[in-house]
């Protein structure tokens, strides 16, 4: 018995492709040729996709659709310069800065963007402070001014102005394990050598405020500059 073709009934409907709730990780060179020119909006929610390297076959996109499917920081987007819509809710994006990158130089027409339930996305739907969020909102504004709505909500005009005077310091600082290792030698290293400079008396108070670091974590505890690496589950 044949297996069934996932892609078996799909048609072009008023210049929207639906290829949602198939199971699939790549679209056939076939439906590529046959509506990639033609295709306004196409939609991949529900299901494998982890590179989007095909959508080269879609130029004339508008809007793209690809909740819930395995994008991650190394997904690859061509040139859509007509894309004003692009969707990504539920993937595996925990680095939002390479994609805001590809998003300014491939898709200059985008005005709406939703990446809601992705660890980049610290939105307040998935147990994050509002504080976290605002300064997330900054930052995609800071790379990208010319959205209208962002996530769950729509950009105001005060809201992109302070995006352009304080987004660019809203960037996530990433400790690599060399960083905590040298982090920990700075801090440990005198007591391993038998030897501190400081008197004891001054040696405890120092402990007992705690050792110094370039990087300050917020008033939440929840992370570096409030931005929390655990994953929670999304409503949406």
């Amino acid at each position: 018995m044949a297996a069934e073709d996932p892609f078996d009934g799909v048609k072009l409907e008023h210049g929207t492709l639906s290829l949602a709730y198939r199971g699939v990780s790549e679209v056939p060179q076939a439906i590529c040729e046959r509506y990639g020119s033609l295709t306004k909006r196409l939609d991949l929610s529900h299901n494998d996709f982890s590179s989007l390297a095909f959508l080269s076959a879609f130029p004339n996109l508008t809007e793209l659709v690809v909740d819930r499917n395995q994008i991650g920081n190394d997904v690859e987007l061509p040139s859509l310069p007509h894309l004003t819509l692009f969707s990504a809710n539920h993937n595996d994006i925990s680095d939002v800065e390479p994609l805001l990158e590809q998003l300014k130089s491939n898709c200059p027409a985008l005005t709406f963007l939703s990446l809601l339930c992705n660890e980049a996305c610290p939105n307040g739907l998935v147990s994050r402070g509002e504080d976290d969020y605002q300064r997330y909102r900054y930052l995609v504004l800071y790379s990208l001014p010319g959205l209208k709505f962002l996530d769950s909500r729509a950009v105001g005009a005060a809201e992109l102005k302070e995006s352009a005077r304080s987004g660019e310091f809203m960037k996530v600082v990433r400790l690599t394990e060399q960083d905590m290792e040298d982090e920990g030698a700075a801090q440990g290293g005198g007591d391993e050598l038998g030897y501190n400079p400081l008197p004891v008396d001054d040696r405890d108070a120092a402990s007992r405020r705690g050792k110094s670091s370039c990087f300050l974590p917020d008033d939440t505890g929840r992370g570096w500059l409030g931005f929390s690496s655990a994953l929670h589950a999304c409503p949406y």
